[in-house]
């Protein structure tokens, strides 16, 4: 029987429908790692690590609100070793469902930060190492290539797959707004604006004996702050 669910939601846009329907509720954690800055969707404050929850469920919303563009892997595990996963194994869930939006991939036009598909799968590890009744649910992402690679390592993350068994997901090539369906994306009109990627990829996949790359990636000043913000709320 399930009584306890974690969501985790790093979509780089706040779940504030998931929010809203377990504001009050002790039996689901929710966690959201998501872009907080005035022009980025969803608007308004929702997002902001002051909502903790109400009731019966205050202290089981959290809410990791990046101020800007940019955050990388060392800030996305760095929010991981510091908040999410001791809070988790406190909390003991009988279940872990992902909010899995890939928008905050290194290449994407929308989200502009930089986590690598290393990043992606070595954090479906770690939500495995608290409960192994882990569901991904894909979620965002404006760049195919992205998109791909990024669920090539969670996947592969799932299924115990080594990192020598295969090779490291590429770096998404440069897309331009043009090549997405969208004519509008959060509301604005597309422009004509190329994002290159600023990681990367090794050739191949780390030994098994190996460090994952990712994990040596240092936080920003600013992802610590965010942080440590949240800890204190």
């Amino acid at each position: 029987v399930v009584q306890r669910i974690l969501v985790v939601d790093w979509d780089i846009h706040h779940g504030n429908g998931i929010q809203d329907m377990f504001y009050s509720d002790p039996s689901v954690l929710y966690i959201s790692l998501h872009r907080f800055d005035s022009d980025f969707f969803p608007h308004g404050s929702a997002g902001d690590c002051t909502k903790i929850g109400k009731g019966e469920g205050r202290g089981y919303n959290i809410n990791v609100p990046w101020t800007n563009e940019g955050v990388s892997d060392g800030d996305y595990l760095y929010a991981f070793r510091k908040l999410i996963l001791p809070v988790a194994r406190e909390f003991k869930p009988d279940m872990i469902i992902v909010a899995c939006g890939f928008d905050a991939a290194a290449c994407d036009p929308i989200g502009e930060c930089n986590v690598t598909p290393e990043c992606y799968a070595t954090m479906t590890a770690m939500l495995k190492s608290v409960c192994p009744k882990l569901v991904l649910s894909l979620e965002g992402g404006y760049n195919l290539e992205a998109i791909a690679n990024s669920a090539l390592g969670c996947a592969k993350a799932l299924l115990n797959i080594k990192w020598k068994a295969g090779l490291v997901p590429e770096a998404a090539s440069v897309q331009e707004y043009t090549t997405l369906p969208e004519a509008e994306i959060n509301g604005f009109p597309v422009e004509h604006k190329v994002f290159a990627p600023t990681w990367l990829a090794s050739p191949k996949w780390s030994p098994a004996e190996q460090v994952p790359e990712c994990l040596k990636a240092k936080p920003s000043e600013l992802g610590k702050d965010v942080v440590h913000r949240v800890i204190q709320e």
